[in-house]
C-alpha cells in the first residue's frame, strides 16, 4: 500500500498542473517520506528513490528544468530524512554503514535458488 501511495504522489508531484505549482515541492517531500517508509519496510524500494528523482529530471521540459531539479531534491531530502535516523541507529549498533537492513545478500541468494542442487 505504501508503494502505491509513493507512485501516486510521484506522479502528482511531477505533473505540470498550474494549480499545484506552489505545493509541488512539498508533495515531492511527502513523496520522498513515503518512499523512505516503503524502503524501511522493504529494502527493494531503495532502488526506486533515485530512479524517481532521475525520472523527474529526464522527462521535464526544458523551461522547467530548474523546477524539476528542485522537485528531485525535495524527493531525495524526504527520503533521506526518513531513512537517515534508521541508518544512524544501524551505524551506532553495528559500527558500519547499513542503510536499511543487513539481509540483502541472503535474500538475493534465496531468490536465485531454484532447486536442491543450488543449495549449499
Amino acid at each position: 500500500m505504501t508503494r502505491l501511495n509513493g507512485f501516486a504522489l510521484s506522479y502528482r508531484a511531477g505533473t505540470d498542473q498550474p494549480n499545484v505549482n506552489r505545493a509541488t515541492p512539498w508533495l515531492a517531500l511527502l513523496c520522498g517520506v513515503i518512499w523512505g517508509l516503503a524502503a524501511l519496510t522493504r529494502a527493494v524500494a531503495l532502488l526506486f528513490i533515485p530512479m524517481a528523482a532521475l525520472l523527474f529530471l529526464l522527462f521535464s521540459e526544458r523551461h522547467r528544468r530548474v523546477q524539476s531539479v528542485r522537485i528531485a531534491g525535495f524527493l531525495l531530502l524526504g527520503a533521506a530524512l526518513t531513512i537517515g535516523p534508521w541508518t544512524l541507529r544501524n551505524y551506532l549498533i553495528h559500527d558500519r554503514l547499513i542503510l536499511v537492513d543487513t539481509n540483502g545478500g541472503i535474500s538475493m541468494w534465496y531468490g536465485m535458488v531454484q532447486g536442491e542442487e543450488d543449495r549449499l
